[in-house]
């Protein structure tokens, strides 16, 4: 079984789930972004590739500060 990559090549794995639609994950540059998508986490754990396609929405953490 293959990983699937992102727009940008990046392979999509999973930091921290907080229910099945919604994760956290962190990209190349260790920001964390958060992801929706319908049933996004179902049967996941932390660590699990996530499937590009599935993705609805990215929340991007520019700032730490903030």
């Amino acid at each position: 079984m293959s990983a699937k990559a992102d727009e940008g090549g990046v392979i999509i794995k999973i930091n921290k789930i907080l229910n099945n639609n919604v994760a956290e994950v962190l990209d190349a540059e260790n920001r964390q972004i958060i992801i929706t998508g319908r049933g996004i986490c179902f049967r996941k754990k932390i660590g699990d590739t996530i499937d590009p396609d599935l993705i609805q929405k990215k929340f991007i953490l520019y700032n730490p500060e903030v």
